[in-house]
């Protein structure tokens, strides 16, 4: 009787399990073929060539670049030229540095010139943070630089509050200390909010890894696959995620989420909300739910979705290359996951915030919150069946095999669409890489995140953790 049960748990956990991965493949697909609409159709005040005619003949709105920054020495004064060298005329640059510990403060007074100036108390006083010790401003005009030295608070979300209360401007983009901008992403962000038929909360753009790219004056010259495994496996995962995912889920309204390493956010929103949650481990993921909450509840009327998603708005980043480094990122990035479902379940399947809710946020919880809890219940299942002598194994190679395939042509999928849209990773060494990456990224690289993931779900830190920076390689 016992052995009957037995099996007959583990064949509704393997049907259960099977369902899931055929609705997880499925889904993928549908987002696939929705990103390649959404990138054929472009708009034309977007594309290079309308850039420049687009800042003649319409004032730009001022915005304001964000900056927190945590021990970020190696990398910090790259990641600042290369704000300062956007192509967008109203633009200023604030840094907040937030009690680090290395040398990140003096390379910027160093690489720029800057002094100390005083600024009254309420300029600080829109959004809580903790004290600022000083303020600092380049010595020559025309350089639209502030850098902001704070005492520690432990969190990103404190240091970009600070940033959003300074700031004078009705936009903002959030950013990263360890963050290399192309030239024209902010130009193409502010044009697609302009142009954008509804009314969104935020905007987002796309992220790459920077690892091994050719860096000259804060800018990628020649975009390299990285030769470190672990950092090419997150590539992949980028390309999904924003080439896929993010576009994909655009083109359906359903957006949930607005990076933070580049975002642009209207101020006077960001501050009625109450700025970014201090403390929170999924800070970016939280303010684009409650600034969409926020614009919903209010009745604001926002066709094509409350999160615009500009592909070709490309930030480089540099990603963790080591297993300890990328495994406490991928554990705080779970944990944030899950505390934003957490305190948004309302949102979840909710008609009443239409895609945002039916689509995005079932999405983040079909799929990404209870994805490891489901894969782990498979190969649990599986072990089980061998061991009971009730696995099929022709059924199991079956599945095993279709899955694998629907996982490859979803990447395929993603560096197809990137290279025919973007084309930026010309060399075919490189794309030979990418591929060898990506066929063992299956066997090598998923079973580390989905550990990391499970691990996710006993409680840890809530500081903001630093990762060493190896810096970026200088073109000859």
């Amino acid at each position: 009787m016992l052995a009957e049960l037995s099996t007959e748990l583990l064949v509704v956990l393997g049907v259960a399990g099977l369902g899931y991965t055929v609705a997880l493949q499925a889904v993928m697909l549908l987002l696939s073929a929705s990103a390649a609409v959404s990138l054929a159709r472009l708009g034309p005040s977007r594309r290079s060539g309308r850039l420049a005619e687009l800042r003649r003949t319409a004032d730009p709105a001022p915005v304001t670049v964000v900056v927190p920054a945590y021990n970020e020495g190696p990398v910090i004064v790259p990641a600042v030229t290369s704000l300062l060298a956007l192509d967008y005329p109203a633009l200023q640059v604030v840094v907040v540095n937030d009690g680090s510990t290395d040398d990140t403060l003096e390379r910027l007074v160093t690489a720029f010139d800057l002094l100390p100036t005083q600024l009254p108390p309420e300029a600080f006083a829109a959004l809580p943070g903790r004290p600022v010790r000083a303020v600092w401003q380049p010595c020559r005009r025309g350089i639209p630089l502030r850098v902001v030295d704070k005492e520690a608070g432990g969190s990103k979300a404190d240091a970009i509050n600070v940033g959003v209360s300074l700031a004078d401007t009705p936009l903002i983009v959030v950013g990263d200390g360890d963050g290399l901008v192309e030239p024209q992403a902010l130009a193409r962000a502010v044009a697609a909010l302009r142009d954008h038929r509804g009314d969104p909360v935020a905007v987002g753009g796309t992220i790459l890894p920077v690892n091994d790219c050719e860096v000259s004056a804060g800018q990628v010259v020649r975009p390299r696959v990285p030769r470190n495994f672990l950092a090419a496996c997150q590539l992949l995962e980028y390309l999904r995620s924003f080439v896929v995912g993010k576009a994909g889920m655009g083109a359906l309204a359903s957006v949930t989420l607005v990076s933070g390493a580049f975002g642009l956010f209207r101020t006077e929103e960001l501050r009625r909300v109450g700025g970014f949650a201090v403390g929170h481990l999924g800070e970016d993921l939280d303010i684009t739910i409650r600034l969409v909450q926020q614009a919903m509840d209010a009745g604001r009327d926002m066709p094509g979705g409350p999160v615009l998603q500009v592909p070709e708005a490309v930030l480089w980043t540099e990603v963790p290359e080591t297993l300890r480094v990328l495994g406490r990122q991928r554990i705080r990035w779970h944990r944030g996951l899950i505390t934003c479902l957490r305190d948004h379940w309302r949102l979840i399947g909710n008609p009443r915030y239409r895609g945002f809710g039916l689509l995005g946020m079932t999405y983040l919880t079909a799929f990404e919150l209870l994805a490891p809890l489901m894969e782990a219940i498979g190969y649990l299942t599986l072990v089980a069946a061998a061991a009971t002598g009730a696995l099929d194994l022709v059924v199991a190679a079956a599945v095993a095999g279709c899955a694998l395939l629907a996982g490859w042509l979803t990447t395929g999928v993603a560096v197809y669409l990137q290279e025919r849209r973007f084309g930026r990773y010309r060399d075919t060494a490189d794309l030979a890489r990418l591929f060898l990456v990506a066929l063992a990224e299956p066997f090598l690289y998923r079973p580390l995140t989905l550990w990391w993931r499970l691990r996710a779900l006993a409680p840890g830190s809530t500081q903001w953790g630093a990762m060493p920076r190896k810096g970026f390689v200088e073109a000859t």
